[in-house]
């Protein structure tokens, strides 16, 4: 039965182009040695070898030739300056084809001719086809062939043998030509010169590649030792990437990407980075699992889909006073969303969401840390031994730390913290969360004035005279007390009567806990930064005890010597202040520091060993008994020891002395369990990967770079 027809064949498209090329253009885009297509620009490093090989007055007739070279011949050209070299295209008649494309018109270059190079350009050519263009082609005649017939000459091991016909017979044990009146030198030396010479580069490659597997394959290790000609044999150490070959080695398993990847964010190292480290652990023989760049390329997208870059105005100080200007802010556009993925990429089921909010580094940010919360014993699973390169990062630390909102260059003021949480869109009403931030921040999010007013604890309304007693016991701060001083204050404000905030209890703004109900306690929101309260009172106990040194003329630098002996140092860009480590390593000193001190400034090292105590006590995440005392006898005996001192009671002195023990009382647990120290330190872990992405603000990739960077950023921590 004959064979069914198929449908009819479409025309082809190419051969009712009407083409627009001009003699130039053509002439440019062929390769010079065979008139076919070129797909490379001709090197001026190439014109010395063509003005060599192939036609010697091509430089004074290179402008009307063609400016082009294949592929194929490309690398013929160049091996006529190599040790193996590759016969070239059949010759062409260069003299000819200059006279005829000299002799043309100037109007005709701009236009497609009839020379003999655009008549055969412009026939029709079936595919796979190459162009012939027999007019310039030299015809071979009998006593020389043509390149292409050509017989290359037998690679020897001296000059005169390259130079030996092809019937010269070879040598079977050196490879080296025999024929009368020829030197011969039939070595084992001589046999390997001669078999390297005939081989091309890339199959001494091969050859190598292959003894080396064989050998390997045959010890049973990953490494050989390679004999030589002299001297001690070549130890060579290599890694076979067939699995039967590694099972019969015994070679370790491939060092995973999750380790590597736990090495990048550890160390904030960037994808080259990461990538040489790679290369260097296989030049060391320990296998690493392929395709690393490709799968750190994809991990670094993964929450891509779940964050956005938005224009949204903010209030800034300048000289002339505060101004409102557009700043582009990254934000997440699903944070229900966002949390679902963490908690499916973690294996966790019941967790905590637990925000920072702080300004540092050049940016405001708000963060999360997504916190599997302890299971009872029923829920546990048999402890299992984790696998290599699982993180070893607690969820509470700034390496599992998210920044979900993040703005640059702005002040921490009221308005442009709230644009940053409505930005942000988080829905704190259905979620189990707690809240880190410094006290300034806090008093900021209440909606109340700073703690330079007569009512600057954010807990509770006590007056800044912080005086106590059994009747005037002040009340607890809620959402609902607060709103209500606000909409007085502000209704006062509205029909012009001349207020004060203090008698509002210093409330001037909504809180901006907007979809929780009036009867939660502001203690129950936000806890009391512990951070913040040790740095302060530990600098207020320390840079008191300096001043009264100094102001009755004692001897105030011997202090300060010992201080930086023991490696206690103010910072100059926290204002003169200490961090949080110096603090600690001076609560840990404060016995030795009471024996440098004269006797009647002593009790400020007895006001710090108590202080180090609460710390201990309170601070951690769970409640501490020192010295056979719990918190609640702890801190009294601070109290007491603080105003033998004689100074004034700060905020965060008051806040340690009555809303730390309340705190403690009501969770049971210690402040280290929400603490702020991931969101204080995200400044320093951020900037160092900011600066692979680092410009300028006024930059236009400012915003596409900070937000690539937050999406890097983020994905490395889940």
């Amino acid at each position: 039965m004959p064979p069914k027809k198929g449908p009819p064949r479409p025309p082809d498209s190419r051969q009712n182009h009407k083409t627009t090329r001009s003699h130039k253009d053509t002439v440019d885009e062929l390769c010079l040695l065979c008139l076919s297509k070129g797909q490379r620009v001709l090197p001026e490093q190439a014109k010395p070898v063509i003005q060599q090989h192939v036609f010697s007055a091509y430089l004074e007739n290179q402008d009307v030739l063609p400016k082009r070279l294949c592929n194929s011949c490309y690398q013929k050209l160049y091996s006529q300056v190599s040790q193996v070299k590759r016969p070239l295209p059949p010759p062409l008649d260069f003299t000819k084809m200059s006279a005829d494309l000299k002799g043309l018109d100037v109007d005709t270059l701009s236009s497609l001719c009839a020379c003999p190079i655009c008549r055969n350009m412009s026939l029709p050519v079936r595919p796979g086809q190459k162009r012939q263009l027999s007019c310039y082609h030299v015809q071979p005649t009998a006593a020389t062939p043509p390149a292409s017939q050509q017989a290359l000459p037998v690679q020897g091991h001296t000059a005169a043998a390259a130079t030996v016909p092809e019937q010269h017979l070879l040598c079977p044990r050196c490879l080296g030509p025999v024929g009368r009146g020829l030197p011969h030198s039939c070595t084992r030396e001589a046999r390997v010169e001669n078999a390297e010479k005939v081989l091309t580069p890339r199959s001494s490659q091969h050859l190598a590649s292959r003894i080396i597997r064989q050998q390997t394959e045959a010890s049973g290790s990953g490494t050989i030792q390679l004999q030589n000609f002299r001297g001690k044999s070549t130890s060579v150490t290599a890694t076979p990437t067939g699995t039967k070959a590694k099972r019969r080695l015994n070679l370790p398993d491939p060092l995973p990407h999750s380790a590597l990847e736990a090495i990048q964010v550890s160390e904030n190292m960037s994808g080259r980075a990461i990538s040489r480290t790679a290369q260097a652990l296989r030049a060391q023989g320990v296998p690493v699992q392929p395709n690393l760049e490709r799968s750190l390329a994809q991990k670094q997208q993964r929450l891509s889909e779940y964050f956005d870059l938005r224009s949204l105005t903010f209030k800034i100080k300048t000289d002339k006073g505060e101004t409102q200007v557009m700043k582009q802010v990254v934000c997440t556009k699903d944070a229900k969303g966002l949390m679902d993925f963490i908690k499916s990429e973690r294996r966790v089921n019941s967790c905590r969401a637990h925000f920072g909010l702080d300004g540092g580094g050049g940016f405001l940010k708000l963060c999360l840390n997504v916190i599997e919360e302890p299971r009872t014993p029923s829920q546990s699973p048999v402890a299992k031994k984790p696998p290599a390169g699982a993180s070893r990062f607690l969820d509470s630390g700034v390496k599992k730390l998210l920044v979900v909102a993040i703005v640059a260059n702005v002040q921490e003021n009221y308005h442009n913290v709230k644009t940053l949480l409505d930005a942000s869109n988080i829905p704190i009403s259905s979620l189990q969360f707690s809240l880190g931030t410094d006290m300034k921040l806090a008093n900021i999010l209440c909606g109340i004035m700073q703690h330079s007013s007569v009512h600057p604890c954010c807990w509770c309304e006590i007056s800044r005279e912080y005086s106590i007693t059994p009747e005037t016991v002040p009340k607890r701060r809620t959402l609902g007390r607060i709103r209500e001083f606000v909409r007085r204050y502000k209704e006062c404000l509205r029909t012009g009567k001349k207020v004060r905030p203090q008698d509002f209890f210093n409330c001037i703004e909504m809180p901006l806990f907007t979809d929780l109900p009036d009867d939660i306690e502001i203690l129950d929101l936000i806890p009391p930064p512990e951070l913040h309260l040790m740095m302060g009172v530990v600098s207020k106990l320390y840079e008191e005890v300096l001043a009264r040194l100094e102001r009755d003329g004692e001897d105030r630098k011997k202090i300060e010597h010992w201080a930086a002996a023991h490696n206690i140092v103010r910072e100059e860009y926290r204002g003169g202040t200490m961090e949080g480590n110096k603090c600690r390593a001076l609560l840990k000193q404060a016995v030795d520091l009471g024996k440098q001190l004269p006797q009647q400034y002593r009790v400020f090292a007895v006001a710090l060993i108590r202080f180090s105590k609460v710390v201990t006590a309170c601070f951690s995440k769970e409640l501490v008994i020192v010295d056979g005392k719990e918190y609640q006898d702890l801190i009294p005996e601070f109290h007491q020891a603080y105003l033998d001192c004689g100074i004034s009671i700060t905020p965060k002195v008051h806040a340690v002395i009555m809303h730390v023990p309340e705190w403690c009382a009501r969770k049971g647990k210690g402040l280290g369990l929400v603490s702020e120290q991931a969101s204080e330190s995200v400044h320093h872990d951020f900037r160092k990967k900011w600066e692979h992405f680092k410009v300028q603000e006024n930059n236009p990739r400012f915003g596409n770079n900070l937000r690539n960077c937050i999406v890097h950023y983020n994905s490395s921590h889940i």
